[in-house]
């Protein structure tokens, strides 16, 4: 009887360990500070990736990062490669492969420019009378505002577009030296004081949203959706995302 009770906890001991392996969330990441970085430990971490963590986490799954530029993560969302990716804007386009879940962030987009310059932009019309191009990312949703400018041609030929954007030293380089009149991106908490003294964000709004992890209808079960959504929501409640973020506004 005693052989029969270890081999009982033996099995069921395995069978949790295997359960747990299996339970594997791929969480989207890239190197776009303080979204997403690498810590001088070489691990991932960022207000969005401690975010996305924390969620997987208490639904008692192990986070996997992924990196991927942005408009690589949307396809690889779409096919099922990732599970999971944070500041999503919901679209009609990405709601045929994906679930979003939160918000988790409210974004406000705005252009970031050289510290000294000093464009006269009150509405989204102005941006096509800027010296340089603006830098956009392929895949990411800026307004529909932007969505409409970029049908005009004379708007779209001012486009210089990539496939990743984020506050690093080559870009910020890009616009100091006025290769390019500026890119567009999201405020980051705490604004750029702690990452660059050399850009400022132009105060004109371009577009601002809640933002959602997406979570792709290819790979995840709806059990598990239920899961990470109710984690999400309690998250939200409880003020652990809003702690999170208090320690990259600081």
């Amino acid at each position: 009887m005693k052989i029969l009770t270890i081999l009982v906890a033996c099995m069921l001991l395995t069978a949790n360990l295997y359960a747990d392996e299996k339970c594997v969330i791929r969480l989207r990441v890239n190197e776009s500070p303080p979204s997403y970085f690498k810590d001088s430990s070489g691990n991932w971490t960022g207000f969005v990736v401690e975010q996305g963590t924390a969620v997987i986490e208490e639904a008692g799954c192990r986070a996997k990062y992924v990196k991927a530029p942005w408009g690589r993560g949307i396809l690889l969302l779409e096919e099922g490669g990732i599970d999971m990716m944070g500041v999503m804007s919901i679209t009609e386009e990405r709601e045929a492969f994906a679930h979003f879940i939160g918000p988790h962030y409210f974004e406000i987009m705005r252009l970031v420019v050289a510290k000294d310059s000093n464009y006269l932009i009150t509405k989204h019309e102005d941006l096509k009378n800027l010296p340089q191009k603006i830098m956009l990312e392929r895949g990411t949703y800026y307004g529909d505002e932007i969505a409409k400018l970029l049908k005009d041609a004379s708007f779209a030929k001012n486009i210089q577009w990539t496939s990743q954007l984020g506050l690093t030293p080559s870009l910020i380089e890009k616009v100091v030296l006025g290769r390019v009149s500026g890119f567009l991106s999201y405020v980051t908490p705490g604004g750029l004081k702690k990452l660059t003294n050399k850009v400022k964000y132009h105060p004109f709004v371009i577009n601002s949203n809640s933002v959602y992890f997406g979570v792709s209808k290819k790979s995840v079960a709806p059990s598990m959706l239920k899961r990470l959504q109710e984690e999400v929501e309690r998250l939200a409640a409880n003020g652990a995302f809003k702690k999170i973020l208090k320690k990259y506004e600081d």
